[in-house]
């Protein structure tokens, strides 16, 4: 009859453990999932200069339009509009230089630069969850590749 008595507080020595630890340890692999920022230099976030101007964007059911401003050396302002006029655009993301990072957010995700080469700056959420590449085509175009693979398309309109 011992063996049973010592099998069952096992088993629940082991249930209390993995109700302790599970979560930590689940907490631990969700955080570990998320790829490092890169670690960039000023030379690196200068090299977003191609986002500057105002772009009409293609890939979505309607064009969307968007601006880029460097408001500094460490600081980029995106607003988006409706239409081509920009006459009622409104704020939105912030991509900024801070620390040796590159990060950008809207106030409900943030994202940091995790990759910076020839097929572009890919940006990741910062819970992992979420990813997008932008990439200079030329000095009038710029495709941003969603981690989906929706591809949207960026012509500079000014």
């Amino acid at each position: 009859m011992p063996i049973p008595v010592i099998t069952t507080h096992f088993r629940r020595s082991a249930l209390i453990c993995l109700a302790i630890l599970g979560p930590t340890v689940a907490m631990a692999q969700e955080k570990s999932a998320a790829p490092a920022p890169a670690k960039a230099t000023a030379a690196d976030f200068r090299g977003l200069k191609f986002l500057e101007g105002r772009w009409r964007g293609t890939g979505y059911q309607t064009p969307f339009f968007e601006n880029y401003r460097f408001v500094n050396d460490s600081t980029i302002e995106m607003h988006s509009a409706a239409d081509s006029t920009f006459r009622n655009s409104k704020p939105g993301s912030r991509i900024e230089f801070r620390a040796g990072t590159i990060y950008m957010g809207d106030g409900q995700s943030r994202y940091a630069v995790t990759r910076i080469d020839k097929d572009g700056y890919r940006f990741t959420e910062l819970n992992g969850r979420g990813a997008f590449v932008w990439k200079r085509e030329n000095a009038n175009e710029w495709t941003a590749v969603l981690g989906g693979g929706a591809v949207y398309r960026m012509y500079r309109i000014q």
